[in-house]
This record gives structure tokens, sequence and C-alpha cells, in this order.
């Protein structure tokens, strides 16, 4: 009994060790190195766009290393199914010259970028060295090279195949590595002459993503619009028009009933004056009731009935 429980503990150790070297060195489907010197700042980018094998179940436990001088990542975020990047924690450890970015990413889809300052300047003469250190086996490993603006004679060692030019009008050189085994480095050197420090992203133009034509969603000419804004304007009238009636109906009152009864009782308005008493000192009409003239304060005598 005892050496059969012995087994199963040998065997479930022996699988959860065969786990968790899984995730500690997941293989990656494809790897996509962007080196873009000089693009919004005077240092070199570097985007790493990692596809992770579909053997490798997640969560996965990663590390990457970027160089010392890069000092943090600039961005690190997974690809959610939406599409949408979202940001990932990660924590930093030093190894030399280098430093170890670790991260749990729950998507196979991952983007690393940095900056590096090692950008080498001589005259108009601009170099830089760029290093995988070879941290994960990698099925499909392509360098992607932005030349800068204003730029020209771009070198690479190894050689680039045939340059492209992007979208932002900016040529592009590709480098297929192809597979690379875990622990084995790769090098590429990039040259390129340039006589001004003005970055590539600032002398891109703005333009609409698409030009705005007839069968445009959402455009429409003024002759098309109008009858709508007429009839917007129109129910607008409506609505504060009687608004403006239900509330006048509640604070103005018609006086002509006012009219009709005071004119209806002048007689007996003549007949109060007749009847009416006032002070022998200062003439004020008397009130029903007074003893004293509200006006001067003499005794009022009032006349017999």
């Amino acid at each position: 009994m005892k050496i059969r429980v012995l087994a199963v503990l040998l065997l479930l150790i022996i699988g959860f060790s065969g786990v968790v070297k899984a995730q500690s060195d997941p293989v990656l489907d494809r790897l996509q190195v962007d080196i873009w010197p000089e693009y919004d700042r005077s240092d070199v980018l570097i985007i790493y766009r990692i596809s992770l094998s579909s053997e490798t179940s997640p969560p996965v436990a990663m590390s990457v290393r970027i160089p010392r001088a890069a000092g943090k990542p600039h961005a690190l975020s997974m690809e959610g199914v939406d599409g949408l990047l979202y940001n990932l924690d990660y924590t930093i450890t030093v190894e030399g010259e280098w430093l170890n970015v670790s991260f749990t990413t729950l998507s196979p889809e991952v983007h690393l970028e940095y900056y590096d300052p090692r950008l080498s300047r001589n005259g108009n003469l601009r170099s830089f060295e760029y290093l995988w250190p070879g941290d994960y086996t990698v099925n499909e490993m392509v360098i992607q090279i932005q030349q800068p603006s204003e730029s020209e004679n771009l070198e690479t060692l190894p050689e680039a195949g045939l340059d492209r030019e992007g979208e932002d009008g900016l040529t592009y050189y590709s480098v297929v590595v192809g597979s690379i085994d875990a622990g084995t480095p790769f090098t590429i050197g990039v040259t390129y002459q340039k006589s001004t420090d003005a970055l590539s992203q600032s002398l891109q133009p703005v333009q609409p993503v698409d030009p705005i034509m007839p069968q445009t969603l959402g455009w429409a000419t003024f002759l098309e619009v109008l009858p709508w804004a007429l009839g917007v304007f129109g129910a607008l009238l409506i609505v504060v028009g009687g608004f403006w009636y239900w509330q006048s109906g509640h604070k103005v009152h018609n006086p002509i009933p006012r009219f009709l009864a005071s004119a209806g009782n002048k007689e007996e308005a003549e007949l109060d004056e007749k009847s009416a008493s006032y002070c022998f000192e200062c003439g004020k009409r008397e009130m029903p009731g007074d003893i004293y003239c509200r006006s001067c304060g003499s005794k009022l005598h009032h006349r017999a009935g």
C-alpha cells in the first residue's frame, strides 16, 4: 500500500514539474522585432510583437531581457479577444547588463516596447546594434527596420531584403531570421546617414484615414440636411409656443369682469361719496370707526346719522 502511494506521489511530482517547466519555457510561434531609430525620441524604439505557440496554455509566466541602459519598458501589454491592448503588470530584476522583465499573460499575443539609448553618432553617420539574447525558442523570427525621415544609405548586417513603403510614408526593410533555438543569440547591425536631428514622427503629415466622399457614412449636402433642419426648428417652435400658452393661461387673468363689476356698482359708489365724513381740521376723509383723524390727529366730530 505504501509503495503505491509513493508511486502516485512520484508521478504527481514529475507531472507537476513538467507543467512548471512548460509554463516557464514557452515557445514563441512568431517574434517580430521592430527597430525604429529616431522615431519619436532621439533613441531607438524597439517593439516586440510576440505570438505564443498554440501548444502553450495560458496563463503563461514569462521573463524577457532588455538592455539595462533602457531603464524600464516603455509599454507592456497583451492583446484581448476584442483586438484591444491591455496593460500588464511586471517586475524587474537586474542581471549584469540586462533587465529581466517578468510578467504573466492570459493572451498568446504580447507587445513589449522599450527605448534603447545606445544609438552611435559620428558626424552624419548613425549606427546601432540590436541583440536578441535568445530567451526562448522561436519558430519564426522577423526583424523589421524603419528608415528614419531625412536619412539615406541605410544598410543592415546581415543584409535586409527588399524595402517597402509603409502607410506612414516611411521605408521599411525586413530580415527573415527563421527559426532560432532558446539560448541562441542573434545580432543585427544598422547604419545610415542623417544630417539633421529631426524625428520621424514630427515630420508625419496629418491626414484623414479615408477621403471624404459622397458615399462616406455621415456625409450629406446642405440641401439634404435643410428639410430636416426646418422640421426640427418647426417642432421646436410648436413646443415653445404651447409651453408659453400654458404658462400664460395660469398667470394672466382677464380684467374685463373687474371692469364690468366696477361699472355696475357706479351708483353705489356715488351714494357712499355723499355719506362720507371729513376732518374739520385737514379735510382728510374719515374711515368707518375712526375717532381721531389719521392725517392730523384731531378728534373727529361725526355727523348725526
